[in-house]
């Protein structure tokens, strides 16, 4: 889904993981705007530490796979995004939205 996810997965990978375990990376399972879970992290190191991956569990916990900017932007600009923008903002317009993260002019 991201630069993020792909380079978790890549690491998943090389540390051994279940390749179902990469796949769900990949595709935004661990991230906190992509994700259906409600604390993707939390469930990444709870699955890391009984792997005994705790380097990697650490590394989570630090924040170095959280989403980056570029990644909400890209996330909240999506359909899938524009549809939680609506759900939960319903008086907001796409055109402010755009504004707010730097794509329009809100004219």
């Amino acid at each position: 889904m991201s630069a993020t996810d792909d380079r978790l997965a890549d690491l998943l990978e090389a540390a051994g993981v279940s390749p179902r375990m990469v796949k769900r990376a990949r595709q935004g399972y661990y991230s906190d705007m992509a994700s259906g879970e409600a604390t993707p992290k939390v469930t990444l190191v709870k699955e890391l530490t009984y792997l005994k991956l705790d380097v990697l569990a650490k590394r989570v916990t630090v924040g170095e796979f959280d989403d980056t900017t570029v990644d909400m932007k890209a996330w909240f600009l999506s359909l899938e995004g524009e549809r939680f923008l609506l759900e939960h903002f319903p008086g907001v317009s796409k055109a402010r939205w755009l504004v707010i993260f730097g794509e329009g002019t809100g004219v």
